[in-house]
């Protein structure tokens, strides 16, 4: 909860150099979650959508309001 947005984009750019496929970003205070797989393929989710974890996590879903019970 501390983190500044600005080290957060940091960490996630470090991440997806060293070859994380998938990073999933969820914000309880919007209940949201951006998903990365790269710094220019990016999905903003709302709590009305489904998440995937693919390839990572092949079949995996969940609706996005879930993260937030």
């Amino acid at each position: 909860p501390g983190d500044r947005p600005r080290r957060v984009a940091d960490t996630i750019g470090e991440f997806l150099e060293c070859g994380v496929e998938l990073i999933w970003l969820v914000d309880p205070k919007s209940r949201t979650v951006t998903v990365y797989r790269s710094l220019t393929d990016t999905e903003h989710l709302t709590e009305e959508d489904t998440i995937t974890a693919d390839p990572v996590i092949s079949g995996f879903t969940a609706r996005v309001s879930q993260f937030f019970r």
